[in-house]
């Protein structure tokens, strides 16, 4: 079996989020959880920085900054389709050089090989702070992983949790507004969830369950 290894700097460092995306599951059967290691490592020459407005960070080159992130082994090819779909158009898949601490790669020539995810949505859209894993992995992954507030991408907050459609008609017989408005507002809202749609009731949560029908 094809199996590859990854570099993750960003939400996919805390193994409940990977197993969420790839196993449906935070916490899957051990015998699931024993198909991966997680090793730390060194991404050398490229720069981790907040997406604005976004839980979760971009990844780009920058001589001389170093970025601290998981090694992870054993992803199958079913699993790379479905990090693809979760991190969604924002990022690239790439092939980077990694120095792994403790573990394979360490005092080798160029260190190890791993794909990774480039952040490709420009300058921009990237603030100049460092992203903080501890800060994510102690306030926000919760909301990542399944286990806290279900963003509203399907709904405004508390108010329902139907299709954003299906909202929009009930908020139209509720307001004083008409269906377009309604939607428009729901548009606006969704744009406002700083899981960008990953979080547990999010949309590319959504496209996620029909890769895996898919697949």
């Amino acid at each position: 079996m094809t199996t590859h290894t990854f570099f993750f700097y960003g939400t996919l460092m805390h193994p409940p989020v990977l197993h969420r995306v790839i196993h449906a599951n935070p916490s899957p059967p051990p015998s699931l959880q024993a198909l991966h290691t997680f090793s730390p490592a060194i991404l050398h020459n490229y720069r981790r920085r907040r997406v604005r407005h976004a839980d979760y960070p971009g990844l780009t080159a920058h001589e001389g900054s170093s970025v601290r992130g998981a090694y992870v082994t054993g992803l199958r090819n079913e699993d790379v389709r479905l990090l693809d779909v979760f991190e969604g158009g924002q990022y690239k898949r790439v092939k980077v050089r990694v120095e792994v601490l403790g573990g394979k790669g360490k005092g080798d020539e160029g260190g190890a090989e791993a794909l990774t995810y480039l952040f490709t949505a420009g300058e921009a859209e990237l603030e100049e702070g460092e992203w903080d894993f501890e800060e994510f992995r102690r306030e926000k992954a919760r909301y990542w992983s399944g286990g806290g507030f279900r963003w509203h991408d399907d709904g405004f907050e508390g108010m329902c949790r139907l299709t954003p459609y299906a909202c929009c008609v009930v908020l139209a017989d509720r307001l004083p507004i008409d269906a377009d408005e309604a939607r428009e507002e729901v548009r606006l809202e969704n744009e406002k969830d700083p899981t960008g749609g990953r979080g547990a009731n999010g949309q590319i949560s959504r496209e996620l369950e029909e890769q895996r029908i898919r697949q």
